[in-house]
């Protein structure tokens, strides 16, 4: 990012004031220049390779689709996106497929309980334009493109999952109510876990949780999630495949 010379304020925008919604889009060091030093507008920076700030993942998504876009953001495109990031891996997967809140979650009607099928299925989809068949974009402006996302959940209530020739349904309203559901039917602990396949890092993306404190995290397999996710009870696991959108 550009330096940010000031004149009584910053002349580019801070990244972090788009963060929170605030209404000076060009504030400078947490309006406290004497006591913080801020010229690039990235007061927080990445703390490692495998687990990122909210904050730092947030700026770089942004200054990710501005790049692609060839323009700024406005105020209202960006507070859409840090409310849905805010969500956790729900949000984190929202933003990176171009869907508002979990509207993503609609989509799941092409679903594996093998990852190689999945591919086996994007890789075709993508050589016939199955995504953007009317030129349809993606969150940054380019040809819309499947996007394998990996979702793994408890079906305490074996709920019954509609399959035809081994490609699975999860997008109806009884499937995505167990999706949501807590393991055990209870108020608290864990209920669902998603990830998708980032090819920027070329590593799949998910988040701890959402709201306050959330990080968003990275890992070159899965297995870990998925052993420690069967462990807490979450023990259905699926690679589906979503076209990406514009985030409208």
């Amino acid at each position: 990012m550009e330096n940010r010379w000031l004149f009584q304020r910053a002349v580019s925008r801070d990244p972090l004031s788009l963060l929170y919604f605030q209404s000076n889009l060009y504030s400078y060091a947490d309006s406290q220049p004497v006591v913080r030093l801020d010229p690039y507008g990235l007061y927080s920076p990445f703390d490692n390779a495998d687990t990122v700030p909210f904050a730092d993942y947030f700026i770089w998504l942004i200054e990710e689709i501005e790049q692609h876009k060839g323009r700024k953001l406005s105020f209202s495109e960006t507070k859409v996106i840090g409310e849905t990031l805010q969500q956790g891996c729900v949000g984190v997967v929202g933003t990176q497929l171009g869907y508002k809140n979990n509207e993503w979650t609609k989509k799941l009607t092409h679903c594996y309980k093998d990852v190689g099928a999945a591919i086996k299925k994007s890789t075709a989809m993508q050589k016939d334009n199955t995504c953007c068949p009317k030129g349809e974009k993606n969150i940054a402006g380019k040809p819309a493109s499947p996007r394998i996302v990996w979702i793994q959940f408890s079906n305490d209530a074996n709920t019954p999952i509609p399959e035809k020739d081994g490609v699975y349904d999860l997008s109806g309203d009884p499937v995505y109510k167990e999706i949501d559901t807590h393991v055990g039917g209870k108020d608290t602990g864990p209920n669902f876990d998603y990830k998708n396949w980032e090819g920027f890092w070329k590593k799949w993306l998910g988040a701890n949780h959402g709201g306050v404190g959330m990080e968003v995290n990275v890992c070159n397999s899965l297995r870990a999630a998925i052993d420690e996710g069967e462990r807490v009870g979450l023990e259905s696991s699926f690679y589906c495949i979503v076209c990406e959108s514009e985030m409208k």
